[in-house]
């Protein structure tokens, strides 16, 4: 019973997650997931998009940002888990 409620609350926060970065702008949501799904350095997503570093930070702080609104406290430190964020 609790397995199947944890399973429950954990897809209901995967979905609310995928349904937060679709909702992002367009520009903001590709360097996001370039750097969170894809694994590149903010250096390495500057270079492929032709773009400046502070630019691909700025937007992946905005993508945060928006996250961190969406979802609750307890869920977002479960969103952290899901994304290699030591990666920038």
């Amino acid at each position: 019973m609790v397995e199947s409620e944890d399973t429950e609350r954990n897809e209901k926060l995967i979905k609310q997650v995928f349904d937060t970065i679709e909702q992002l702008p367009p520009k903001c949501k590709e360097i996001f997931m370039l750097s969170k799904k894809s694994g590149l350095t903010n250096i390495e997503i500057a270079e492929y998009l032709g773009i400046s570093i502070n630019t691909v930070e700025n937007q992946i702080g905005k993508a945060f940002k928006v996250l961190r609104k969406s979802i609750t406290k307890g869920f977002y430190t479960l969103f952290l888990l899901m994304y290699r964020l030591d990666r920038n």
